[in-house]
């Protein structure tokens, strides 16, 4: 009997084994926490906007300066203008004439950069025949034009009348002018800027406020820098100029101003 029950024994454990071999048995996890009904998050608080930025007061004035100068620079403009028959001929001779302006200018002292010539222009002249109703060339026209710059006014009379006296005779006139007017400009803005921090240093004054920095500047710039001739002086005649012995005109003066609009803080 115990033999018996102890084989039966041992049969039925094998027997438990083999009817559950992958048995898988549950692990223990961590409890989870369970939200509590009813609870619901708060919406942050309401924040107040921000103040708004103190107003900035500002006063805006204009200022002004103006000033006369005399011209240091005078521009001489001229025509070369050559005629033939032939063309080659006509062109030789404008050279000619371009070969003597250099040399003029050399006698008085004229850097040769101050000689601005522009291209040659060539045309052909012809004559209307009557008899046969049609154009008939009778030859060419070269021309060109050429600017002579003086750095020094006491020549300007005496260099027209020896470019007279070389057969140039086209002259289309002068200018007068001022060869750095940024310079003289650039004092008068400095000067407007205090005409116009003077304005509103009396109306911050009258306003019982104290006037502050300037925070912004706009400027305008006026005048001509030069001086055109008259009318007459134009094209002028050999015949009227050959018996210059003064300028035909005085130079005169040029003006120059400078405005500016600032706007000034108030304190």
């Amino acid at each position: 009997m115990k033999k018996l029950l102890l084989i039966s024994t041992g049969i039925l454990l094998i027997s438990v084994q083999n009817l559950v071999p992958n048995a898988v048995f549950a692990q223990e996890t961590a409890p989870q926490p369970v939200q509590e009904a009813g609870i619901v998050p708060l919406p942050a608080p309401h924040m107040p906007p921000p103040p708004a930025p103190p107003v900035m007061r500002m006063i805006a004035v204009d200022g002004e300066s103006k000033e006369q100068f005399s011209p240091d620079q005078a521009i001489l403009s001229m025509s070369l203008v050559s005629k033939d028959d032939k063309l080659d001929s006509a062109k030789v001779h404008n050279d000619a004439l371009v070969e003597r302006l250099v040399n003029i200018s050399r006698e008085f002292n004229i850097p040769k950069d101050n000689l601005a010539t522009s291209n040659i222009y060539i045309s052909p002249e012809y004559r209307y025949d009557q008899q046969d109703n049609q154009q008939v060339l009778i030859g060419y026209i070269v021309s060109r034009q050429l600017r002579v710059t003086m750095d020094s006014l006491d020549i300007h009379e005496r260099l027209l009348s020896a470019i007279v006296n070389a057969k140039i005779d086209q002259v289309n006139g002068i200018e007068f002018r001022l060869k750095n007017p940024e310079i003289h400009a650039a004092k008068l803005r400095v000067k407007a800027f205090e005409n116009a921090k003077a304005k509103a240093q009396a109306l911050a004054e009258a306003a019982d406020a104290k006037l502050g920095k300037a925070m912004i500047i706009s400027t305008v710039s006026g005048g001509d820098n030069v001086i055109h001739p008259p009318m007459g002086m134009r094209g002028m005649a050999k015949a009227a100029m050959a018996e210059m012995s003064v300028a035909p005109s005085l130079p005169g003066m040029i003006e120059l101003s400078e405005s500016v609009n600032v706007s000034f803080t108030l304190e």
